[in-house]
């Protein structure tokens, strides 16, 4: 299924020769795994400790280059080597004016991927700048990894949790997905699994590379993951740009919770273990009450200016001892809080 945006600097090419449905009242197993999953696990990647799996990467792979020209030639290099490991295809590298790609993918697949990563990143500055944030694409390209099918990416992943659809690896600073349509796990849904992966995952790498959220700080797991789904729905044929209504989501919140309790939005900003730990329908709820609790703070003119300087704050943060401080602190009574974010979904459920 091909799509509309066509990227200045994306006809560049190198040859370098070698998310179902929650459905009623239920929540189907597989769609749970492949979407809260779906590299989702961006702590566990960076190596922050908790979660089932971690992306290899070397140790010095988070070491900075001072020289941004330098710093990308080395990222896609780190990033061919891991690709040769994996595939016995030629690879090709194909680069756009922010970003490049390396894979076995096709060429009409990687265009299109790097076409809706500049159209999402432009979408990103432009939004986030809007509401006062200090934004901006950094002096080098980001580093997509891009297959053809679901078989490589298995084996680059590893250890993933099954139905792991793409990732973001934060010690290597680049994300990896594969084309759907060449997938036989669910091809009606190809080119929509296609573009909220690569949103949800591209979104992650815009916040750590933009200056919204560092690399290296202690961030509780509920904003990476809010501010992903707050930016993941874009529509298929057009321009969509984030803060979009999440459904999915807000279904998610009202199924959940007639088999599941609440989870406070203290639990959220101060242990990850107690929320996103868990498994099956606490997870899920966590993940989906994270976008409303972002939603809320995006959309909210007396929560904004208080979100902002948290983002400011937690930036210096290197452990979790400061997460209720820096919480209350900013936020003010989390127990109001708490009862805004229940109100909320309310209101959106009603207003739909």
């Amino acid at each position: 299924m091909t799509r509309r945006y066509e990227a200045e600097g994306a006809n560049e090419e190198v040859q370098v020769q070698a998310v179902p449905r929650a459905r009623g009242s239920r929540i189907d197993r597989r769609f749970w795994l492949r979407t809260v999953l779906a590299g989702a696990a961006v702590e566990g990647i960076a190596g922050r400790g908790g979660r089932a799996w971690a992306d290899p990467a070397p140790a010095g792979d988070r070491e900075p280059d001072p020289d941004p020209a330098d710093q990308e030639a080395d990222e896609l290099s780190r990033a061919e080597a891991r690709t040769r490991k994996v595939t016995n295809y030629p690879l090709a590298v194909r680069k756009s004016a922010h970003y490049q790609a390396i894979g076995d993918a096709s060429s009409t697949f990687m265009k299109l991927t790097l076409s809706d990563c500049e159209q999402m990143a432009a979408d990103f500055l432009e939004h986030f700048r809007s509401r006062g944030f200090d934004v901006k694409l950094p002096d080098r390209r980001m580093t997509v990894i891009v297959f053809r099918d679901e078989r490589p990416f298995v084996r680059l992943a590893e250890n993933a949790p099954p139905g792991t659809m793409g990732f973001y690896s934060l010690p290597s600073n680049w994300l990896a997905l594969f084309d759907f349509r060449n997938a036989p796990m669910h091809p009606g849904a190809a080119g929509q699994n296609n573009m909220e992966t690569l949103t949800h995952e591209a979104t992650h790498q815009l916040c750590f590379n933009t200056g919204l959220l560092v690399r290296e700080a202690d961030i509780p797991l509920s904003v990476i993951e809010g501010l992903a789904m707050y930016c993941e729905r874009r529509r298929l044929f057009d321009r969509g740009k984030p803060g979009q209504m999440n459904l999915r989501r807000l279904d998610e919140m009202a199924h959940i919770q007639r088999r599941e309790k609440w989870v406070d939005v203290a639990e959220l900003l101060t242990d990850d273990r107690a929320s996103f730990r868990k498994s099956g329908d606490r997870m899920l709820l966590s993940y989906a009450e994270s976008w409303l609790l972002i939603y809320h703070l995006m959309s909210d003119p007396a929560r904004l200016p208080q979100f902002r300087a948290y983002l400011e704050a937690v930036r210096t943060r290197r452990d979790r001892t400061h997460r209720m401080e820096d919480a209350r602190s900013h936020f003010g009574d989390l127990a109001a809080l708490d009862r805004e974010l229940r109100q909320e979904s309310i209101r959106l459920q009603r207003g739909r």
